[in-house]
C-alpha cells in the first residue's frame, strides 16, 4: 500500500510539473549559461552561444532554468536539486564578480597609472621654473646666460626623480636635447626623468622665453 502510495505521488509530481520548493530564479544558469546547460542537459541554453539570441536566451534560462533542469534529469530529491543548483548560484556570482572586477580595473588602473604620472610631472615644471628664476637673475647681473647651475644656487637635494641640465654638461643630456646651451642672449635646459610605476621616459625643455615643452610624455603608454 505505502509502495502504491509513493508511486503515486511520484507520478503527481511529473504530471505537475517542478516542485513548489525546486522553483525559483536561475543564477547558475544565468551567469554560466551555456556551461550551467551541458551540466544540466538543458541542451536549449546551448542557444547562449548564438550572437543576439544569446542574450535573450540568459534571461530566459534565469526564469525558466530550473524548471528544465528538474525535467531534464532524473533528482535523487528536490533537496538534492535545490544543493546542486545552490553551488551553480555560487560558482556564477564568484565568476560574476570576478568578471566585473577585471573590467574595472582594465578601465581605472591605466587612469590611474596616467593620473599618477602626470603628479610626477610637477617635478620637472618646479624644477625648471626654479632654473628660469635663476638663469633670469645671473643674465641680469653678470650679461650671459650660464649652464653652470652650481652658479644658480639651485636646491636639488633630495631623492628627485628629474635631473636637469645642459647637454655639455652631460651626455644623457645631450641625448635628449642637443641645443640645449647657454649663452648671452638664450638658452635652454633639459629635465630628464623616470615617473609612474613602470619608470617611463619624461622629458622637458624650457628656455629664455619660458617655453615649457614636453617632448617625451611619459605618462602616455609604450
Amino acid at each position: 500500500m505505502s509502495q502504491n502510495s509513493s508511486d503515486n505521488s511520484q507520478v503527481a509530481t511529473e504530471i505537475q510539473g517542478v516542485p513548489e520548493t525546486a522553483k525559483g530564479l536561475c543564477w547558475g544558469g544565468f551567469f554560466l549559461t551555456w556551461i550551467w546547460a551541458i551540466f544540466n542537459r538543458t541542451w536549449i541554453g546551448l542557444l547562449c552561444l548564438l550572437p543576439v539570441v544569446g542574450f535573450v536566451m540568459r534571461f530566459v534560462l534565469l526564469f525558466k532554468g530550473r524548471e528544465w533542469a528538474w525535467k531534464s534529469k532524473k533528482w535523487e530529491s528536490v533537496e538534492r536539486f535545490n544543493r546542486v543548483q545552490r553551488i551553480w548560484s555560487i560558482a556564477g556570482l564568484v565568476v560574476f564578480i570576478l568578471f566585473t572586477l577585471s573590467i574595472v580595473a582594465a578601465i581605472f588602473v591605466p587612469n590611474y597609472t596616467r593620473y599618477q604620472a602626470k603628479a610626477q610631472q610637477t617635478e620637472a615644471k618646479i624644477l625648471l621654473a626654479a632654473l628660469l628664476a635663476g638663469e633670469k637673475a645671473w643674465q641680469v647681473e653678470y650679461g650671459s646666460y650660464t649652464s653652470d647651475l652650481e652658479k644658480l644656487d639651485l636646491d636639488l637635494s633630495g631623492r628627485q626623480r628629474y635631473r636637469i641640465g645642459f647637454a655639455n654638461t652631460d651626455p644623457e643630456f645631450a641625448k635628449y636635447c642637443e641645443d640645449c646651451t647657454a649663452g648671452k642672449d638664450t638658452f635652454k635646459a633639459v629635465a630628464v626623468g623616470a615617473i609612474g610605476p613602470d619608470k617611463r621616459l619624461d622629458v622637458w625643455t624650457i628656455d629664455q622665453d619660458r617655453m615649457l615643452v614636453n617632448h617625451v610624455d611619459g605618462t602616455q603608454p609604450k
